[in-house]
């Protein structure tokens, strides 16, 4: 398995993954997706990986925290273009991997389809978030 295919398996299962899109979204593009070279991936992803870290302001982040604050600043629709890209570039990736066993590829579609779900879930809310009594966040439908 190639260290790109690796990494987005990693940002994808981060998408996948408990919390607010944007808090999620931070986990997902670690340092290692920032700093991954872009010849590291297929031809055809290349501009889509551009894209992404030009919208997620890739150049000079290195820490979670500073990604946090960077996402902070996206709409909900950048956020949700930025998590598309993601699933895109892993979907890409993985017709390059070698097949895996059952049990696996059954894994890897839930985590797409869960990534999947969110990332529609969020394109779509209209409503701002706004913060419960409990600290949780809600989302108004």
């Amino acid at each position: 398995m190639s260290a790109a295919w690796i990494i987005f398996n990693h940002a994808l299962q981060e998408l996948a993954g408990p919390g607010a899109h944007a808090q999620r979204l931070s986990r997902a593009c670690s340092p290692s997706l920032q700093t991954l070279k872009s010849r590291e991936l297929p031809q055809e992803s290349r501009a889509e990986f551009g894209a992404l870290l030009q919208l997620i302001g890739a150049a000079g982040i290195s820490t979670p925290a500073d990604v946090a604050f960077q996402l902070a600043s996206l709409s909900e629709g950048q956020l949700a273009l930025a998590a598309e890209a993601i699933l895109s570039i892993y979907d890409q990736l993985t017709r390059y991997q070698p097949l895996a066993t059952p049990v696996a590829r059954l894994r890897m579609k839930k985590a797409v389809a869960d990534a999947s779900s969110h990332i529609a879930a969020a394109a779509s809310r209209a409503a701002p978030a706004q913060e419960d009594s409990a600290g949780e966040i809600c989302r108004q439908a």
